[in-house]
């Protein structure tokens, strides 16, 4: 546990970044209902729960290969490589 006085993480804040858009009328999100869910019961957001069909689909992760690289970068993608249930080996 946290103690009060930390910052919240930088992909927590992105994710209150995005439930305020939602709040404010701008769009919609997909978002975990854990995260969001004292935002629900504050009344300031409505949330919905994806039906079952839906929840799942094959996403492909798509970049320029003449483009410079950064360690990041390549860190994000063997993060990706290596979570099997998020690879789909392409048939040959």
């Amino acid at each position: 546990m946290k103690p009060a006085n930390q910052e919240p993480s930088v992909v927590a804040a992105y994710m209150m970044e995005l439930a305020g858009g939602v709040s404010a009328g701008l769009g919609v999100s997909l978002l975990t209902h854990s995260s969001v869910k004292t935002w629900e019961e504050a009344g300031k957001i409505r949330c919905f729960r994806v039906p079952e069909r839906f929840r799942y689909s094959v996403v492909s992760f798509v970049y320029r290969r003449d483009l410079f690289r950064t360690s990041a970068f390549d860190k994000f993608a063997e993060q990706i490589l290596r979570t099997p249930r998020l690879v789909r080996k392409e048939k040959k």
